[in-house]
């Protein structure tokens, strides 16, 4: 029986609930990846325009890795990564571009069937993301194209992360129904989300604990369908989640002493 509905503030988690059998149950392809759809440039003097939000590929910036498809308007596509990361970069079938954490810096190799190798982090150059931002910056190498910039002042071009849009979660489909950027685990998406993001996290049942340790306000929506389309009060997270900095608001989750 539902005997209260309020909300409670503390600790920077604001959280809908019911009170319910004992428990609190909170009351939200391939194709696009976590780019923004306006800064999405790199350039090439030797190759011209690298669009990292294509029509029809895209790149997605994980915790700890890129994945996804990249375009060169003159030598086709780039492939970040041979499958999910973080890469080893030791053979043909574990290469990839990986992404630290906690700097912010990029290293291993991209692979264009056309141009070869392309180097994130080689010996005059390097690439670089600011974590706050997203913003790219720095300079890649391709041992047959040269030098691709990721960030210019005049004329302005840069490459960026944008999680300001929705992000989904669920750790049995990779895909989310179709939907972008996808992500198997809660913690990745409040990591990679923008301040006043909305995370959507799929029906199921998560042991992770996750918590939120930067300065941003997050809005997390727990019980949808495989497609994202519809809600019930479904989704279980076993423990509470932490908030040493920023803010959570839970909606329609259950979370289990």
């Amino acid at each position: 029986m539902i005997r209260e509905f309020g909300s409670i503030k503390g600790k920077g988690i604001c959280v809908i609930f019911f009170f319910l059998c004992g428990l609190f149950t909170l009351g939200t392809a391939w194709g696009y990846g976590n780019i923004s759809v306006t800064y999405k440039y790199g350039w090439s003097e030797n190759s011209g325009w690298v669009n990292f939000h294509p029509t029809y590929g895209g790149v997605t910036v994980h915790s700890t890795y890129l994945s996804g498809y990249a375009w060169a308007q003159n030598f086709g596509w780039i492939k970040l990564g041979s499958g999910s990361g973080p890469y080893q970069n030791t053979n043909s079938a574990n290469w990839g571009v990986n992404l630290d954490s906690s700097t912010g810096a990029f290293s291993g190799y991209a692979w264009s069937e056309n141009t070869g190798w392309i180097n994130f982090k080689p010996t005059h150059g390097g690439v670089t993301m600011n974590l706050s931002t997203g913003r790219f910056d720095g300079y890649a190498w391709g041992q047959n194209i040269g030098w691709i910039h990721f960030q210019n002042a005049s004329p302005e071009y840069y490459v960026m992360r944008d999680s300001s849009l929705t992000l989904y979660v669920n750790k049995d489909d990779s895909t989310c129904g179709g939907n972008t950027p996808c992500y198997a685990s809660i913690q990745e998406a409040v990591d990679l989300a923008n301040t006043e993001s909305t995370i959507r996290i799929a029906q199921g049942t998560y042991s992770e604990v996750f918590s939120l340790d930067e300065s941003k306000t997050l809005i997390l929506t727990g019980g949808w369908d495989v497609t994202f389309t519809s809600q019930a009060p479904n989704t279980t997270i076993i423990k509470a989640p932490g908030a040493p900095q920023g803010s959570l608001t839970l909606q329609m989750m259950t979370i289990r002493p």
